[in-house]
């Protein structure tokens, strides 16, 4: 038996094999971190920092040039950033290994490509960008839909890194310039700076910011003199710092319960955790360059809704999105929502989780 779901006025059939609620397994949480020696996005336990796999994505097995600099997820996708080809890739964000391959974000002409956020609420990437060989720029963020298409753009001094804080409503931006922490509106609109450091006693050089799990305390890498990592709270004010060789690029707090306070963060020279409670520095690889480190979370495609069952909620919420040509129906990376993707949706939503 087959049972027909009706939408206006289309009539739409899901298999009876699918209709009652299948309960799934909870997506794996890990995550990405870019290592620039093996030009490869690393996959990470995000609990105590161990690689669990080295070339999840390598730039050498697709074919791609250049070095991944920043990897986040993006919906149903992977975005990986080439810092030295200017090129934005895009991958599957599924349970496929190796990841399926989208194809690049068409961003014309670009020069220096740094960190990412993806910020749900508004379903908008911010691209840090840099630079104006070839026409590009300069100095600046793009705003990229989805399905990687430009959206807007706003200026920013020598932006390192993006990081939303939902605590202040505010867009966060490390400028390496002038050794501070900017505060943006998501629209782009300078609201002055979060952190104004003098570059000598306090933060120099800013890279990769995330934020403390309980608090929302920010968490950053200042790479020169006086280098290793900071902590502020949501006013700015530095509550820590633990002093770090090799120039820090990278940081993510682990999500360890035994271990608040647990990070990973990457230099010129390797990987390594430090918890912050006893000074414990461990080295997970030594004698390679490592770039930004963010979460990833894959999911069974078939759950639509994310209410971790698969039914005949996730059908009926996809097939809506379908109609509306909404981003989020567009399953095959294309950019476009199209009969391809109602297919893809529907072959994994008879396979279930």
């Amino acid at each position: 038996m087959k049972k027909p779901v009706f939408l206006g006025a289309a009539a739409l059939v899901i298999p009876a094999c699918a209709a009652l609620a299948q309960p799934r397994n909870h997506e794996p949480y890990n995550l990405l971190v870019c290592n620039h020696t093996m030009r490869s996005v690393a996959m990470v336990n995000s609990v105590i920092g161990y690689v669990m796999d080295d070339t999840y994505i390598a730039f050498a097995n697709y074919g791609l040039s250049g070095v991944p600099g920043d990897a986040v997820n993006v919906w149903r996708q992977i975005w990986v950033t080439d810092t030295a080809g200017g090129r934005l890739h895009r991958f599957s964000a599924d349970l496929s290994i190796p990841p399926i391959y989208y194809g690049e974000a068409l961003l014309g002409a670009v020069d220096q490509l740094r960190g990412m956020e993806y910020v749900p609420g508004n379903y908008t990437v911010y691209l840090g960008h840099s630079g104006t060989a070839g026409g590009a720029p300069g100095d600046g963020v793009f705003m990229l839909d989805v399905a990687g298409q430009i959206t807007g753009w706003f200026p920013a001094t020598n932006p390192m890194d993006i990081m939303w804080s939902p605590e202040r409503g505010e867009l966060l931006i490390s400028n390496a310039t002038d050794d501070s922490i900017d505060r943006y509106t998501l629209e782009g609109v300078f609201l002055g700076r979060l952190v104004d450091s003098d570059g000598i006693s306090g933060i120099d050089s800013p890279r990769q910011m995330s934020r403390n799990h309980h608090s929302g305390e920010v968490i950053a890498c200042g790479a020169d003199a006086p280098a290793g990592l900071y902590y502020y709270d949501i006013d700015g004010e530095e509550l820590a710092f633990y002093p770090q060789a090799g120039r820090p690029a990278g940081v993510i707090e682990l999500d360890n319960d035994l271990k608040h306070g647990l990070l990973l963060f990457t230099t010129e020279n390797g990987l390594f955790t430090y918890w912050t409670d006893n000074d414990q520095l461990t080295t997970v690889r030594s004698n390679e360059s490592w770039g930004f480190a963010n979460t990833v979370q894959f999911f069974c495609w078939a759950d639509y809704d994310r209410s971790d069952f698969v039914d005949t909620d996730d059908f009926t919420a996809f097939v809506v999105d379908f109609e509306k040509g909404v981003p989020q129906a567009d399953f095959d990376g294309t950019g476009f929502v199209d009969l391809d993707d109602y297919v893809y949706f529907l072959q994994r939503f008879i396979e279930g989780c």
